[in-house]
């Protein structure tokens, strides 16, 4: 799921340099300029959260939590009245001072940052070369996908939507459409190169001060658990697939879903995600403040 607050746009920062070939990572060390499967068989180490420069939070296993893509009105893109621990936001539509109200209260948030596909209305979308654009997002109209094997053109764009986090004071960075591999996108993308570019990303999250989570991807939970300090599935109840958050939970992971079908307004789906240790919610598509949590997981 993809935030609609298209009309917003990101505040970039300078795109860091690309050079002959590699593009820099915020570590000083050379990326690779394209992903193959050789490469991608072998992940990057990972990179443990740098307290030095944020708060490196993570949300602990049944944590109750909000999810906000969308805004409720066009001044409230964020409802604070929704008192929980852990709120995962739009980094395009919140500003800074929303970041520090939850601060202020104990409370903590993520910003959503989508590395999986292009949207047309970004302020940064011309810096996406065409060679890097697939097909359309089927449902999005404004979307395509990406070509994430090519990390040497991506690298640079994504670093600097998460220095826009940085700079708000986000705690961590949530991950979206990172199951290319499951989709039409025109690119052969193979499972492990998605998880190489995953991994990669959430390494430089990590070396800024923020934590790092994903979305769906239930393939590679396992290989990418190492890496991460929560995950959010979607519709996991509908098509069966919440046990895949395992990997994470027994990690002492935090994993969270949400159920969109309106058969499922019955909350019927809350005995298996309390069964997986998951934190799940009732909500609609299009992702405003409305919710209906099942309750603390235990």
């Amino acid at each position: 799921m993809r935030s609609i607050l298209k009309a917003l746009a990101f505040v970039l920062l300078p795109l860091v340099c690309i050079g002959l070939g590699f593009a820099q990572a915020s570590s000083g060390e050379p990326t690779p300029s394209v992903l193959t499967p050789e490469l991608a068989a072998h992940l990057p180490a990972p990179v443990p959260c740098d307290a030095k420069k944020g708060s490196c939070w993570k949300p602990t296993i049944g944590m109750e939590w909000q999810w906000q893509l969308s805004c409720d009105t066009a001044q409230t893109c964020t409802n604070l009245e929704v008192q929980v621990p852990f709120y995962v936001i739009d980094a395009v539509g919140n500003p800074a001072s929303t970041v520090a109200a939850i601060h202020k209260r104990g409370e903590h948030a993520y910003c959503y940052v989508d590395i999986g596909s292009w949207e047309d209305t970004r302020s940064d979308a011309s810096e996406f070369p065409s060679s890097v654009l697939g097909n359309r997002y089927v449902g999005w109209p404004h979307e395509r996908w990406l070509d994430i094997r090519q990390l040497g053109i991506l690298a640079p764009i994504m670093i600097a939507r998460m220095k826009v986090c940085v700079q708000k004071g986000f705690d961590g960075v949530e991950f979206d459409n990172v199951e290319d591999f499951d989709n039409a996108t025109g690119f052969p993308i193979k499972p492990e190169e998605s998880a190489y570019y995953t991994a990669w990303m959430a390494n430089q999250a990590h070396e800024m001060g923020l934590s790092a989570s994903w979305e769906n991807a239930p393939t590679n939970v396992a290989v990418l658990a190492p890496y991460m300090e929560a995950l959010l599935f979607e519709s996991c109840y509908s098509h069966k697939f919440c046990e895949k958050s395992a990997p994470m939970v027994e990690a002492g992971k935090w994993a969270g879903g949400v159920e969109y079908r309106a058969t499922l307004k019955d909350m019927s789906f809350c005995p298996t995600y309390a069964q997986d240790r998951m934190v799940g919610a009732f909500r609609e598509r299009a992702l405003k403040s409305y919710r209906v949590p099942c309750g603390t997981a235990k």
